[in-house]
């Protein structure tokens, strides 16, 4: 199913305002929440396709938790959700994370759960 046309929204916990939309085939940020500012990025290489995955650039703990997708057209509309945790470890660079349905079980509930690592700076005592 092409989706170019669709609106495609992501959002947590509430509808308003967004992680991130796409509508009216470019994407929209004039009311995306504050903490997700300059950090999102709709992948639209496969947007022809149905496949659209979130990318959420320098991932921190305060990101982790449900996120939800839901997806609307004059034909179409669907809806699915995803979590996503991230743990604290000291790893080399910030992390990027992908959130994108893989499996929805019959309530729409993805199966997908994604774990990143998060960069801590150290902490330095006198």
């Amino acid at each position: 199913m092409n989706a170019e046309k669709m609106e495609i929204r992501w959002f947590k916990p509430m509808y308003r305002p967004y992680v991130h939309l796409y509508i009216n085939g470019k994407d929209d940020y004039t009311a995306q929440m504050p903490q997700f500012a300059n950090r999102t990025e709709l992948l639209k290489e496969n947007i022809t396709r149905g496949i659209f995955p979130l990318m959420i650039h320098k991932v921190t703990a305060q990101d982790s938790g449900k996120y939800y997708c839901y997806v609307e057209s004059t034909e179409h509309h669907g809806s699915t959700t995803v979590q996503l945790q991230v743990t604290e470890q000291q790893p080399d660079l910030n992390q990027d994370s992908y959130l994108q349905d893989q499996k929805q079980d019959k309530k729409g509930e993805s199966n997908l759960t994604r774990t990143f690592p998060t960069h801590r700076k150290p902490h330095y005592s006198n």
